[in-house]
């Protein structure tokens, strides 16, 4: 009997376990990066009898005896993190980046049929669906309802040119709207709320920005195309109902595409050249910190805000920003709440930047040929464990901190 741990206990768990061989293999445990999880049990039905297994800690892996382990996540980073525990690489299994030809070499452990039909039909439907909207978008159609998005171009020149603010929605800030949790905000019906008035009602001072729905395949990483498309599948019409065909809309990519790297790097630091910025980020996001994205601001001070939930603080962090001399330059890493709080300075007479992951892009830019890997001492919320973040002791980041917003009580 071939002897498997299946490292993730979330959604993808499940899809690993529908297509095990039984007769051949044999779960012996689960593991996952979640202290809170740990030493706690994954319980499951298997068809006959629900079973349930203890959920260890990645270190314990080295005192368990098994084969092989089953990466049930999307987030890649977990194969080195378990090369570096010493785990032969050849005895780990990244499902959900297995070929036809990679899930060969497993066909003892799972059913292989299942798992191709699986994968071509949902490959298929979500091409199938979004395919109208990328052709017509490639060859200039307009036959189907589209939305006025510019260019990244031009959303960079608006914001360095004519000094514009930013807020930029992503699937994150959308599923808020649509009631979709995500890892770092719960689902807020007043931010829901604020984020649909938004998205209805750009400004002349502030650019309302979208992630570009047709053909998005020269602006995004090709990891992404897949999971846009599904996410377009998923949530078209329902967004279609959000968002206005008479309005003007920006691109929201403008800080994740590397097809605009380094260049835009460039000008996003002409944007704050010699200017005074006020850095709103969560308390774990230490944008800029080992880098030099922010050398050539005359000065930065860092308001730290909850890395998850932040808008619970909403009002706290609004009306400690409104005290700010006007000629400051607002730079929010905020996720969803960054979206909000731009608006809402742009109204006031600032230029805040919904920047996002900028920094993240430029780290993997410099350090890892543009691939989503961990950055130590950042929050990189795109991978595994990504929230696990150690303390930052560097003396110029902490003389930067000027305000902390402790999260909110339970």
């Amino acid at each position: 009997m071939i002897k498997v741990i299946i490292f993730g206990t979330s959604g993808g768990a499940q899809k690993v376990l529908d297509n095990i061989v039984e007769e051949e293999a044999e779960v012996v445990a689960f593991a996952d990066n979640n202290p809170e999880k740990q030493n706690t049990y994954y319980s499951w039905d298997n068809g006959d009898v629900v079973r349930k297994l203890k959920i260890i800690a990645p270190a314990d892996i080295l005192t368990t005896e098994y084969n092989y382990i089953i990466v049930a996540s999307t987030y890649y980073e977990i194969v080195d993190q378990l090369v570096q525990l010493t785990i032969e690489k050849d005895r780990i299994i990244p499902y959900f980046k297995l070929d036809r030809i990679g899930f060969r070499k497993y066909r003892d452990i799972f059913y292989l049929e299942k798992i191709f039909i699986e994968q071509l039909e949902e490959k298929i439907e979500h091409r199938f669906k979004n395919l109208p909207y990328e052709l017509d978008d490639m060859f200039h159609q307009k036959r189907i309802k589209r939305f006025d998005i510019r260019s990244a171009e031009e959303t960079m020149e608006k914001l360095l040119k004519e000094k514009k603010s930013i807020c930029r929605f992503g699937d994150g800030d959308l599923g808020q709207i649509l009631g979709i949790p995500e890892g770092y905000q719960a689902c807020n019906d007043k931010m829901a709320v604020r984020l649909k008035e938004i998205l209805k009602n750009p400004t002349d001072n502030c650019l309302v920005a979208l992630p570009v729905m047709d053909y998005f395949e020269e602006e995004l990483r090709p990891e992404y195309h897949d999971y846009w498309r599904w996410w377009l599948y998923k949530y078209r019409d329902r967004l279609y109902d959000l968002i206005s065909t008479d309005k003007v809309y920006y691109d929201s990519f403008v800080t994740r595409s590397p097809h605009y790297f380094p260049r835009f790097f460039i000008l996003f630091k002409k944007i704050w050249n010699d200017r005074d910025i006020i850095l709103v980020e969560g308390e774990q996001t230490r944008f800029g910190v080992g880098n030099d994205l922010l050398d050539n601001a005359r000065s930065i001070k860092r308001v730290l805000a909850p890395s998850e939930n932040a808008f619970d603080r909403y009002e706290e962090l609004l009306n400690y920003c409104k005290d700010v001399d006007k000629q400051s330059l607002f730079v929010i890493a905020l996720g969803p709440t960054a979206t909000v709080l731009a608006y809402d300075l742009s109204n006031l007479g600032y230029q805040a930047i919904d920047i996002g992951h900028l920094d993240l892009e430029y780290e993997w830019y410099l350090h890892s040929e543009g691939r989503i890997t961990k950055i130590e001492g950042k929050y990189v919320n795109e991978i595994e464990a990504g929230n696990i973040v150690d303390v930052c002791n560097d003396p110029e980041y902490l003389k930067q901190v000027v305000k902390v917003i402790n999260p909110a009580e339970v």
